[in-house]
């Protein structure tokens, strides 16, 4: 009776360790995936904002453009705390919409990283979208999947990555 006794001790601890390892496997598991589910979040959240603000220099040089109507557009890259870091110069194109940089010869190589102000964000690829002879837009591509295009001719940018 009582080996029987202390053999049922035993099983009901197991039994509880059982049920206790797999209680945290479980929430374990739960963690794992709301903190996965949140690095998703915030990566989505910094490609939006690098667009935006990719958007947002498109459409300051095509305010200067329009106020001074030259080929070229000085634009000052600002810090986040207001300071102004550096100066780039932009080619623009018949319609004020920035192409290229200034001493660079190939269309859109260069705009992503100098009208964003996150810095170089890994796995951005450019290439230039052409109608024939005229470069009608960049398609910037990230981790080799179309990210967002850039129109040259309206100013449009769409997004495409979800």
């Amino acid at each position: 009776m009582r080996n029987q006794q202390q053999v049922s001790r035993r099983l009901s601890r197991v039994y509880q360790l059982l049920i206790s390892g797999l209680l945290i496997c479980v929430f374990i598991g739960f963690f794992i995936y709301y903190i996965s589910q949140l690095f998703n979040t915030v990566n989505d959240v910094n490609l939006h904002k690098a667009v935006a603000e990719f958007h947002h220099s498109a459409v300051a040089i095509h305010g200067k453009w329009l106020a001074h109507k030259q080929d070229t557009i000085l634009l000052e890259q600002v810090s986040a705390q207001m300071q102004v870091v550096g100066q780039q110069q932009f080619v623009v194109n018949r319609f004020g919409w920035p192409t290229g940089l200034e001493g660079d010869g190939a269309p859109c190589q260069g705009l992503f990283a100098r009208m964003q102000g996150q810095g170089n964000l890994a796995g951005v690829s450019v290439k230039p979208i052409w109608a024939g002879q005229a470069l009608v837009g960049c398609e910037f591509l990230f981790n080799e999947r179309t990210w967002f295009r850039f129109d040259v001719h309206t100013g449009q940018v769409a997004v495409t990555l979800k």
